[in-house]
């Protein structure tokens, strides 16, 4: 057997087993460890170990060697030992009882060892005076407080100021409803604790906040603590669930307090700057894509099935340009209209106020959308149509030639000319007019589309649009001579006569088919 017993004693000439249950026999857990049937087969097994033919009868020294005893080291003086004279930990009292001397003592390295599990899984080794060493200490400095607090003048307050604490407390409760739980933050209560006990005349606080906590929850039971954090919050039993609902309604506040702040650190670095040209879609490469992503979840949802089914709307587009178009750095105050910066100016922005400014030409309309935030203001708009005409006239200049700026490279182009004539003699005309309209076609393919080239603007402030040089406006016109002198040519030869008259007279058989017969 693993230890000394005798089988005899256990055996009333009835049997073991019918003896331990005649006598309702009891055991200690630990005890009941050491005889497990692993440590009896590894006994059996050292019994049937079969001696050798060259054995001689003299008994074998049982003298071990100090270098062949395995040592432990001991769990809480650190020393090593041979495992006979320690101890092991099997029980999960002797693991509560020593995380509590350990926080009463305030022993980081003692808590820092049990932290990692208890003692039992970590099988702890120890020797037997040395809990006892801690259980002393622990009891000593209990009693020295004690003793420090009957020895305290003030120790009579201290209830009196208990006594106020759980009177508020309580007064709390009653006034309190279930649309507003209150809740108690320990550090909160301690405070007024030590400022009354202050008052009151004590000399030396000596107030410790989870005593506190644990007077607090013995005088009203109604009271259930919980750690937030590093706060330890009071709270009472009935207003648990609300509390808990303020609780994710609170975190849920935070998520969208802190995505707000992410994207409004990228707005603010991202710039954009307007160039002259509305593309399909309003400049999707204009917009993070961070802030777009979180628009269309909004519009649409997070789930991957709709985003592949929705893609990105133009609705989803314009809000995310909107935006953009508003997001500040800075507001200044006793502002009605806050100044936008140029590299935060979106395209849907831009394109808002030149199509107001072109179908209404009113200043107030354009200025009233850019008040809520949907357009730019009037003045910028006239500043880039002042560009863009700046640009086209300074594009007309350097190619010589007037064309709309619209016109792709590489197509066939064909233009047609007409006359502009302003009859003088209408009832409502003034002055007499006349001009040239010219109109400009081209023919794309599927196979030749092209390129659309835009002018680039400037970055020059103008607010109006330049005139053309006057030779381009003013076209002197060409007229004949009343006896005009035909111009002078070289003879021409035709080398084949037989070609000429051959064409003629097929364009007489023609004029003889199709000739309309007299009425």
């Amino acid at each position: 057997m693993p230890i000394a017993l005798d089988p005899s004693r256990l055996d009333e000439d009835e049997g073991i087993e019918t003896t331990l249950v005649r006598n309702r026999a009891k055991y200690h857990q630990s005890c009941r460890l050491l005889l497990n049937n692993t440590k009896l087969e590894r006994a059996k097994q050292r019994r049937a170990v079969p001696s050798t033919p060259g054995a001689t009868d003299e008994p074998r020294s049982k003298r071990r060697k100090s270098a062949d005893i395995p040592k432990v080291e001991c769990f809480f003086c650190e020393e090593e030992d041979v495992i006979s004279n320690l101890q092991e930990g099997m029980t999960a009292r002797l693991n509560e009882h020593l995380n509590q001397c350990a926080r009463a003592l305030n022993d980081g390295k003692l808590l820092a060892k049990l932290s990692s599990g208890d003692v039992v899984a970590l099988e702890v080794k120890y020797h037997l005076c040395c809990p006892q060493k801690l259980y002393n200490a622990e009891r000593a400095y209990l009693n020295s407080l004690e003793k420090a607090e009957s020895s305290d003048p003030g120790k009579d307050l201290y209830p009196v100021a208990f006594s106020e604490l759980v009177v508020y407390i309580m007064d709390s409760k009653i006034i309190t409803t279930e649309a507003t739980p209150v809740v108690f933050r320990l550090s909160d209560l301690a405070s007024p604790y030590k400022l009354r006990l202050e008052q009151l005349g004590v000399d030396s606080l000596n107030v410790h906040s989870t005593r506190l906590k644990e007077q607090i929850l013995a005088r009203i039971p109604e009271l259930e603590a919980h750690k937030k954090g590093r706060d330890v919050l009071l709270a009472f039993k009935a207003n648990i669930g609300t509390v808990l609902h303020e609780t994710s309604q609170y975190r849920n506040a935070l998520h969208l307090s802190k995505a707000a702040d992410i994207l409004r650190k990228e707005m603010l670095q991202h710039k954009t700057k307007f160039s002259s040209e509305l593309k399909d879609g309003f400049g999707e490469e204009t917009i993070l894509p961070a802030l777009l992503q979180f628009v269309c979840s909004i519009e649409h949802g997070v789930d991957i099935k709709t985003h592949l089914t929705h893609g990105i709307a133009k609705s989803d587009l314009n809000i995310a340009q909107l935006l953009q178009f508003n997001c500040y750095s800075k507001r200044r105050e006793g502002l009605t209209i806050q100044i936008h910066s140029k590299d935060r100016v979106t395209p849907f922005a831009v394109y808002v106020g030149l199509e107001v400014c072109a179908k209404t030409r009113k200043r107030e309309l354009i200025n009233k959308f850019h008040e809520h935030g949907l357009n730019i203001s009037y003045d910028r708009v006239l500043e880039i149509s002042g560009k863009l005409g700046e640009t086209v006239i300074k594009q007309y200049v350097e190619e010589d030639v007037v064309f709309p700026p619209v016109l792709r490279k590489g197509l066939f182009t064909t233009a047609a000319v007409d006359n502009i004539d302003h009859n003088p003699t209408a009832t409502t005309a003034s002055t007499s007019f006349h001009g040239t309209s010219i109109s400009m076609f081209q023919h794309p393919s599927k196979e030749n589309r092209e390129q659309r080239v835009s002018p680039k603007i400037t970055d020059s402030r103008t607010r109006k649009v330049p005139e053309l040089p006057e030779d381009y406006t003013n076209i002197a016109p060409a007229y004949f001579k009343k006896n005009p002198t035909p111009a002078s040519v070289d003879e021409v030869s035709l080398s084949d006569h037989s070609l000429f008259q051959r064409n003629i007279r097929v364009e007489y058989e023609w004029l003889e088919k199709f000739k309309v017969p007299p009425m």
